[in-house]
């Protein structure tokens, strides 16, 4: 599923999951969760110090190695651009909280050298408690929406519980005939 992300502090975030294998991974563990504890799963936003706001990939390997280090009992994926989403297995709400708020202050704390500048990055954190009938897909676009809530504000978290999964009423499914 996950298990084999690599670890090395100079390992390129190219090499960790992508969106849908994340999101098919998440789905497949909540399928065989036991319901015994919580799973989060996180979303990871980052903005550089550069005059457009991008992050390098120094900056980007770095901060993945960061949360890689960091999470156990759990999975991570690079999504593109400057984010990345972590999913906390066996985590209840106070255990994702807390690590959402170190991974904030961790990656505010990482900075490195790029000719005489130095790379610095702010980062915002969404996180969402599973609920029931929900799947990887849904999962992220709440965390995502989690995180994009909080502004954009340096080191601002934001956990919610998930909203019941989006249904389409009764008589208004697609027709393919």
């Amino acid at each position: 599923m996950f298990d084999s992300m690599p670890s090395r502090p100079d390992t390129q975030v190219t090499v960790f999951p992508n969106r849908q294998r994340f999101e098919a991974g998440v789905t497949r563990v909540l399928s065989h969760h036991s319901g015994q504890q919580d799973c989060a799963v996180l979303h990871v936003t980052l903005r550089g110090n550069g005059g457009t706001g991008g992050v390098s990939l120094r900056m980007l390997n770095l901060v993945g190695h960061a949360l890689r280090a960091g999470t156990r009992r759990g999975c991570l994926a690079y999504l593109g651009d400057a984010e990345f989403a972590v999913l906390l297995q066996d985590s209840d709400s106070r255990e994702a909280a807390a690590y959402a708020r170190t991974v904030a202050i961790v990656i505010q704390n990482l900075s490195t050298s790029w000719h005489d500048e130095v790379l610095t990055v702010t980062v915002s954190v969404g996180g969402v408690m599973a609920g029931d009938g929900q799947d990887g897909r849904e999962l992220l676009r709440q965390a995502t929406e989690a995180s994009r809530a909080t502004g954009g504000k340096c080191g601002q978290v934001r956990m919610q519980r998930a909203a019941a999964p989006r249904r389409v009423p009764s008589g208004l499914e697609p027709s393919f005939a």
